[in-house]
């Protein structure tokens, strides 16, 4: 049976006089306002001072990392600071993984220094400018608005061809591809490389490709197709040595056994597979991708090493065996 799974996508708001951003794992939209979460700083030139003040644009539920996953704790927000008679604004990513957003700042008599929208990716934990705000007539009042979108994962990464991928799950156990590439169901877009496995809850779950584990949600317990549920879904990340992720999806309520930081070789035990999030049922979904932008994704076509054959693709409805 083919399964749902959600889409990927992040969204900006406001706080205290910051612009700060909550996202769900990479994975879906938090606080939507339109296309996206606003919000707005005011800011004043007065005798050579700058006085800030700030609206909140957004009332939205925060997403898995605004709300701090229970063993992924971090967040992605804009901060401002001054800069020769404007302001610098950069992405603070507290996240061990990388973050990708696109961003669109604009405003009254706000001139920035670049084009929008901004595309920016942040290999990892750190403050990363990217604009520079200045008021068109400094003699009067200026206000901007930064609104954006992000999600886990590198840009310009590139996905090692010759990489070995295991099937995801402990030695002799079979399980059938409910949905493979390119389903009709849900693996399109994002998702068009993706794979779902057929696992009962409980079902080990091990690592596919060496790596090193950077995402850890594990805190949900409900699935089903509610579409609330599309925010509260447990998942690993793994980053590759080539820079794209692993992600397994879909796992147990508290059914991971690996924290962030931690190196894993494939083949390495990393937690219960489940039926968290919007699900159709029990299973497993894997995929291998890298960041596009704030929003779209790629995933990539991985063959995995079976019983059944060193390369097999996950072609839908076959039964595959780990080796």
């Amino acid at each position: 049976m083919r399964r749902p799974d959600p889409m990927r996508r992040g969204a900006g708001s406001i706080d205290a006089g910051t612009v700060a951003g909550v996202g769900r794992s990479g994975c879906v939209l938090a606080c939507d306002a339109g296309l996206g979460a606003r919000s707005l700083g005011v800011v004043r030139w007065l005798l050579g001072c700058w006085l800030v003040w700030a609206t909140t644009g957004c009332s939205g539920a925060p997403g898995l990392e605004g709300r701090a996953a229970s063993r992924s704790e971090g967040r992605v927000r804009v901060v401002e600071a001054p800069q020769e008679g404007g302001l610098r604004l950069s992405v603070e990513n507290t996240h061990l993984a990388a973050v990708t957003l696109t961003l669109w700042v604009t405003g009254e008599n706000c001139v920035p220094d670049r084009a929008m929208p901004v595309v920016l990716s942040c290999p990892g934990p750190g403050a990363f400018p990217f604009v520079r705000i200045r008021p068109g007539n400094e003699r009067e009042d200026f206000s901007y608005r930064v609104r954006y979108h992000w999600q886990f994962g590198q840009t310009g990464v590139r996905h090692d061809r010759g990489a070995e991928y295991r099937v995801p799950f402990a030695s002799g156990v079979r399980a059938r591809v409910s949905q493979g590439w390119g389903g009709t169901f849900t693996h399109s877009g994002n998702d068009a490389y993706a794979v779902d496995f057929d696992l009962p809850v409980g079902t080990a779950v091990h690592a596919a490709r060496e790596g090193r584990v950077e995402v850890v949600v594990d805190e949900h317990a409900e699935g089903g197709l509610d579409p609330r549920l599309r925010d509260r879904v447990n998942r690993i990340l793994i980053r590759h040595p080539d820079g794209t992720y692993g992600e397994y999806v879909h796992l147990q309520h508290r059914g991971a056994r690996v924290h962030p930081g931690m190196r894993v070789a494939a083949g390495d035990f990393l937690g219960y597979s489940g039926n968290t999030g919007y699900s159709q049922g029990p299973h497993l979904h894997f995929a291998v991708f890298r960041a596009v932008d704030g929003e779209r994704r790629e995933t990539f076509p991985v063959r995995f090493r079976a019983r059944e054959g060193r390369a097999v693709e996950p072609a839908e409805g076959r039964y595959l065996t780990a080796p």
